[in-house]
């Protein structure tokens, strides 16, 4: 491995502690997911990072995406159009996806043009909806393969007038998926699994201060609601993350109070910040 192409001692610390960070936040799907690409981003290049679970629902007939969280889209087009892509699109099409998933390597990183020339990829239906989504065809992914077929897939695409991401950038994807392989779909919960992003922004609120101890008429004063509004966001709470109680809504949710992911200007809200306390009268 040349120089040039080797991460640097603080690219790998850097990938050591967010896998930390993705278990402390592993027993919601989205969110150390949506934590994991942005970091990503911050760690390969600009770009767009999709971060997709592959069903094993139609396995042999292109599998179903099942979820993709990607953060990085210039505008609400190009989302989009991507979108489109990835709701319409077999699969089985994409040469890169074909030789991932063919591959006898459960983990496996591999670029674009890899996989196939830069003028067979113009031949594809994929290419125009990359193009469009002014993206650059020559992207990195990083495919995992897991008992019971499920796939994950790591996806990093440089912007259209960018150059193609350099050796290195692929080298460090392969690292941290490396690293995350045996926590995917254990410590790091698979989608499908209760979500704090499914709450709405002000049980979200009501939430936050429960986990910092607060008592219903706390959250209600803080939240400013009515003591009859927080409890029944509180009862929503414990039915929608599927918790009996206070003690184990903290052991599984405690985490994410210190790694409240900020919102991306032009992304899906990811968490909003901590309640203030309310002024002193």
């Amino acid at each position: 491995m040349s120089r040039r192409s080797r991460p640097s001692l603080n690219q790998l610390r850097r990938i050591f502690l967010l896998v930390g960070e993705c278990l402390e936040l592993g027993a919601d799907p989205l969110l150390w997911r949506q934590h994991l690409a942005f970091s990503i981003q911050k760690l390969v290049g600009d770009g767009v990072v999709l971060l997709a679970e592959l069903s094993p629902n139609r396995l042999g007939n292109g599998q179903l995406a099942q979820h993709t969280v990607a953060v990085g889209w210039r505008d609400e087009k190009a989302k989009s159009s991507f979108e489109a892509y990835s709701r319409d699109d077999d699969p089985e099409e994409n040469p890169l996806l074909t030789q991932a998933l063919t591959s006898p390597c459960q983990l496996i990183t591999i670029s674009a043009h890899q996989a196939a020339d830069e003028a067979d990829w113009q031949q594809m239906t994929v290419y125009d909806y990359i193009h469009q989504a002014h993206l650059h065809y020559d992207c990195i992914a990083s495919i995992s393969r897991h008992m019971g077929g499920v796939t994950n897939l790591f996806v990093v695409h440089p912007r259209r007038e960018s150059n193609p991401y350099p050796v290195r950038s692929k080298r460090l994807l392969w690292i941290l998926h490396r690293e995350l392989y045996h926590h995917l779909n254990t410590r790091l919960a698979m989608i499908g699994k209760p979500s704090v992003l499914d709450l709405p922004v002000r049980v979200r609120d009501v939430l936050i201060c429960l986990l910092q101890g607060d008592s219903i008429k706390q959250a209600a004063l803080r939240c400013h609601l009515s003591t009859h509004t927080a409890a029944d966001y509180s009862k929503r709470i414990y039915q929608q993350l599927a918790v009996n109680s206070r003690g184990e809504l903290v052991f599984r949710y405690g985490g994410l109070v210190r790694k409240l992911v900020a919102c991306a200007p032009g992304d899906d809200c990811v968490f909003h910040n901590r309640p203030q306390d309310p002024p002193p009268s």
